[in-house]
């Protein structure tokens, strides 16, 4: 885009102009006509009658929502903002006390700032061409960022932006509000710095007085600065010169070469800046690459780790089966009579028996799995041996007492006369005084007793050898 760059401030209060001597003219001090602020926003909502400028060719404005949507949502808005209350400074006549009531703002107060960006394109060209209709369009979204930021740190508000596409020059205007102190001078640089002179020189600076001719100097040298920073932040990345010819005196050829070189400068600073971000995105990547082959080194000494540590419980869990297993085969072997302790249950030596020669081939089956685990064999052998010894002692206990009580049965029912004697003889061992006598006496008694009845099923063999009983004899 090629030209100079084209914007300005204004601000409005409702009763369109200031008092000047007493006196209201519908002509403001510079000359202009007197807008109010509800004039200012149906012309820019293009109303009929505030639009007579534009003709019959009128469109429909653009709306760059802000804090306001709509147009009746600025009206509402500014309506807030007039209704502000601030404290002014109050001294009572007949006590002299000074002190501040709150109250409403002047009606000569300004209510609505507005700034106007104006480019050197023209709306019939930009509704023709679509990139031009872009450029347009991205020159007025940095300017909206500029101002919002601005108007932001000032204490204020972005109201709203709209564009026309109605009248010769496309062209934007921007809306701003301050609804905590209603007066939108703090938002207006030069009105601000204005100000801020004259509240720091206080009486000095009254009108008439140098110091209030240099506060008009501060007014324009903010409104400089404000150019200034429209340009290096706005309008100068879309090719717009800061000053147009008149300021330097350009003849047309150099005017010509001023606006290309200006051009092709910010055309330059886009591809700069694209190269830097494609430079940024590249160092992002090349630094997020870097953090994810770390991430994947960490994750495979992680995984290595891990592998390590099932290995490990691994080799527990294998030695803890093959304990189990060969406690199991040890004591199949110890119930299928293939191995016995050899000497003492605690000390002793676990070993085949010879009926594991016997049955080699179930010794071998077992005796594998025993190797697995020497010491788990030994350990439940010695356990196992032990307590099959005392079983068996106590069975063959059991086995001799139960045969004797067979046996003394047996002579009681087949010799019924030798089982009276025995109780005869017994009851006297009974009075016996000593207890060792008649342990003694009653083991006499049954080796008697079981001597006899041995003679006499001697005796009933020979005779039934013999055949005197009437049995048949044995050959």
């Amino acid at each position: 885009m090629q030209g100079f760059q084209f914007g300005h401030i204004e601000t409005w209060s409702r009763s369109g102009v200031a008092k000047n001597n007493g006196n209201t003219s519908k002509v403001r001090r510079n000359g202009q006509r007197g807008w109010t602020p509800e004039q200012i926003i149906a012309e820019a909502a293009r109303e009929p009658e505030a639009s007579q400028h534009v003709g019959y060719i009128r469109r429909a404005p653009v709306v760059i929502a802000g804090t306001c949507e709509t147009f009746d949502d600025l009206r509402t808005a500014h309506d807030e903002a007039c209704n502000t209350k601030i404290a002014v400074p109050y001294t009572n006549a007949k006590t002299k006390k000074k002190s501040t009531r709150r109250r409403s703002i002047r009606v000569d107060t300004h209510t609505l700032y507005t700034s106007v960006v104006s480019l050197p394109v023209e709306s019939a060209e930009a509704l023709r061409d679509s990139k031009k209709m872009a450029e347009c369009r991205r020159a007025f979204d940095l300017v909206i960022g500029f101002e919002k930021s601005r108007l932001e740190d000032a204490g204020g508000e972005f109201a709203m932006a709209v564009i026309h596409l109605d009248e010769r020059q496309v062209h934007m205007h921007i809306f701003g509000l301050d609804r905590q102190r209603g007066s939108v001078n703090g938002l207006h640089p030069g009105k601000a710095a204005q100000d801020a002179f004259r509240a720091r020189h206080g009486t000095l600076s009254q009108a008439g007085t140098n110091l209030f001719e240099k506060s008009k100097r501060a007014y324009c040298e903010a409104m400089r600065e404000w150019q200034n920073d429209l340009h290096r932040d706005g309008l100068g990345k879309v090719g717009l010169c800061r000053f147009g010819p008149r300021r330097f005196r350009y003849s047309r050829p150099q005017w010509s070469k001023r606006k290309r070189e200006e051009e092709e400068s910010a055309q330059a600073q886009v591809k700069i800046r694209d190269l830097r971000k494609v430079r940024a995105a590249q160092v992002a990547a090349s630094e997020e690459m870097t953090i994810r082959e770390e991430n994947v080194v960490e994750m495979h000494e992680a995984l290595d780790s891990e592998r390590e540590t099932l290995r490990a419980q691994r080799r527990v869990l294998d030695r803890k089966e093959s304990r189990l297993d060969a406690g199991i085969a040890t004591v199949e072997a110890f119930a299928d009579g293939l191995l016995e302790v050899h000497g003492d249950d605690k000390d002793g030596e676990v070993g085949p028996t010879r009926r594991a020669k016997r049955e080699l081939s179930r010794w071998e089956e077992l005796n594998a799995r025993l190797k697995l685990a020497p010491k788990e064999v030994l350990r439940v052998g010695r356990r196992i041996g032990g307590s099959l010894r005392r079983l068996r002692e106590e069975a063959a206990e059991h086995g001799r007492a139960d045969a004797m009580s067979a046996a003394r049965n047996e002579i009681e029912e087949r010799f019924p006369k030798l089982g009276a004697i025995r109780a005869f003889a017994l009851s006297l061992v009974r009075k016996l005084p000593n207890s060792e006598e008649r342990q003694e006496a009653t083991e006499q008694l049954d080796r008697v007793v079981r001597g006899e009845s041995n003679d006499v099923n001697r005796f009933r063999s020979e005779e039934s050898r013999s055949g005197k009983n009437g049995d048949p004899v044995e050959t």
